[in-house]
């Protein structure tokens, strides 16, 4: 027999992936049966794995080695698939990609007794490279303390990876950080370290209008980076980049114990760039500054927002509320077919980019105002509404909220999330006061992650 404690090696077939994104397999030990759950496998995958952590009726596990791949595996597209966050599901087939996030969506829902939803087929993303509108790398060093710019690897705090070919947005990124490694660190200036708080260099992020080919690119520094060495390189960057419309210095002053602060300098080009969605037929124009909160994959945003818009089945009497509205991106996308629009969301400059929004798509019918969407006035003087919409962070909503949103009595409420425990949470909530989770729709916002967005219709 097996005795069973730290580091015994057992050899597991994957069976799903949690919520989390491991894989799960079966097995019994001493007539105990138990589920395992282990990094970076995936179901159809046998493993040799090391228990490392022992709980009731579940062991977590590291890999040690792959006895038999997954027939759902295929060849990765980048090099750092296997050792980046970024997109770890790069070795699985897409179209099992979907199957599985679908899956996933049943299971849990089955899990807290909605067997009444209708969930309906997940929408695939209409780009699975290259889809990404926003994308950050970091400056810093790799394990032989080499200074490179890249992105993280995963389940390790500082190290950086040399991104070379980095498949999730624009390809001519590629060679812009290129460009900056060889001329940035040809000077002085260094990474900064996260471990002493010391140097200049932090980060450098793209952002990209995916419909009308603008793009922005923010530096972002510590404040003892020299700014009259990094002024040249930029001016030699815009020359050689011409696709880049805007251009920024981002500084940012993080120190233990103090809040942090941020400055922004313009450093030349637009101030902000366009993005364009088509909803309802109808094209909506976005201004982008660099700290604007706008869906991070494009197309799919246009789809969450037309699922949106077909579930309230818009009409000209319809109030809708916008609750966490940001800067007012799905309440505009329906505004041409309802009566009004009323949003709120906590953060000022939001709400000055919805108003703005406004003006830009000749939208009269909607009303943004700042405040705190976890605490609404009750003096609010805006008629009941309609429909409700919540598109909230990634905590959810809280009980005195989901109790305010029944107590405004609409007939419909529209919940867009991107976490599905908290989700679940909310709809539990929801089910105390009898309103019913009718329908769901998964959508893959983000390929080769384990992330996914739904819109569901709560009555």
């Amino acid at each position: 027999t097996m005795h069973l404690k730290k580091g015994t090696e057992i050899i597991v077939q994957i069976k799903h992936l949690n919520i989390s994104g491991r894989g799960v397999a079966e097995t019994e030990i001493e007539g105990q049966p138990y589920f395992v759950a282990v990094e970076k496998v995936f179901p159809g995958d046998t493993a040799k794995v090391a228990i490392k952590k022992i709980k009731k009726n579940y062991l977590e596990a590291s890999l040690v080695e792959l006895v038999e791949k997954s027939p759902h595996r295929i060849p990765a597209k980048s090099d750092h698939a296997e050792i980046c966050g970024t997109s770890p599901w790069e070795v699985l087939n897409y179209d099992y990609q979907l199957e599985i996030k679908q899956k996933e969506v049943e299971r849990i829902l089955a899990n807290i007794n909605q067997d009444q939803t209708e969930i309906k087929p997940i929408i695939p993303s209409q780009d699975i490279w290259f889809y990404r509108n926003k994308m950050q790398y970091s400056f810093g060093y790799d394990a032989n303390m080499q200074k490179v710019l890249g992105l993280h690897i995963s389940g390790r705090r500082f190290d950086i990876f040399d991104v070379k070919n980095c498949h999730l947005a624009e390809s001519w990124f590629n060679q812009v950080l290129q460009f900056f490694r060889q001329e940035i660190y040809q000077t002085d200036l260094v990474p900064f370290s996260y471990a002493n708080g010391q140097g200049d260099l932090r980060n450098l992020t793209f952002r990209v209008g995916k419909n009308t080919n603008q793009a922005m690119l923010i530096l972002t520094v510590a404040p003892t980076a020299n700014l009259e060495l990094l002024k040249p390189i930029l001016q030699k960057a815009t020359k050689q980049f011409s696709q880049i419309n805007s251009w920024y210095i981002e500084i940012i002053n993080a120190k233990r114990g103090t809040p942090t602060t941020t400055e922004l300098i313009h450093f030349s080009g637009q101030t902000e760039i366009q993005e364009t969605l088509t909803v309802n037929q109808r094209q909506f124009t976005f201004n982008i500054a660099p700290d604007t909160f706008f869906q991070p994959n494009t197309n799919t945003a246009a789809k969450i927002y037309q699922q949106v818009s077909d579930l309230m089945q818009p009409d000209q009497n319809q109030i809708v509320y916008d609750l966490f509205c940001g800067t007012g991106t799905i309440g505009l996308t329906v505004a041409p077919q309802v009566k009004n629009v009323y949003g709120l969301d906590i953060v000022e400059s939001s709400i000055q980019k919805a108003q703005q929004n406004l003006i830009e798509n000749n939208i009269s019918n909607a009303t943004y105002i700042a405040e705190d969407a976890f605490k609404p006035d009750k003096s609010l003087s805006w008629p009941k509404p309609d429909v409700v919409i919540v598109d909230p962070p990634r905590a959810g909503l809280s009980p005195d909220l989901v109790k305010y949103i029944v107590e405004l009595q609409p007939s419909k409420i529209i919940y867009v999330s991107c976490n599905l425990k908290s989700f679940c949470q909310d709809v539990l909530e929801f089910n105390k006061y009898g309103k019913k989770l009718v329908s769901l729709t998964p959508i893959d916002q983000f390929p080769h992650t384990k992330h996914l967005e739904v819109v569901s219709q709560i009555e």
